[in-house]
């Protein structure tokens, strides 16, 4: 989920600012699951700006984000399910870091845009400074209005 602004300064250029969360989930709505063994779990919080080029119905852009990452595991126990207790506690890693954001869009209608974010990380500024890569890829789809002519 993100929400963002494009401010065009020309009818092909704008920059974009966009800030969003994601999880990682097994479907697209919510459905009761029961998980036996070991589980990973991934979120993230982002910032980025891009530019953004347009040709027709199409449109690219590249910029900087900002990420706020958090993963964990959790072991089911083949007993978790009946006494509610897990074997041990989760493994829980995060960082903030810092990279490019990359986006490729389609825009079908007057408001409708269907697009794919690539977001590498390229320095982990917390808990050490560091170069580390992890990267984040997404499907969007956009509901795009016009604020003011």
């Amino acid at each position: 989920m993100s929400t963002g602004l494009d401010y065009y300064y020309s009818k092909k250029n704008s920059i974009r600012v966009i800030a969003g969360a994601t999880v990682d989930i097994a479907y697209p709505i919510p459905v009761p699951l029961e998980y036996f063994g070991v589980k990973d779990y991934f979120n993230s919080t982002y910032v980025a700006v891009t530019l953004n080029r347009y040709f027709k119905k199409f449109s690219l852009g590249y910029g900087l984000h900002y990420s706020s990452n958090a993963w964990y595991q959790r072991d089911y126990g083949e007993e978790f399910w009946k006494t509610l207790q897990y074997n041990s506690p989760p493994i829980y890693t995060a960082n903030q870091s810092l990279g490019i954001a990359t986006n490729c869009n389609y825009r079908f209608g007057k408001h409708f845009v269907l697009g794919v974010n690539y977001q590498p990380s390229l320095f982990n500024i917390k808990p050490n400074f560091e170069f580390r890569y992890e990267h984040l890829i997404s499907l969007d789809f956009l509901w795009k209005w016009k604020l003011k002519k």
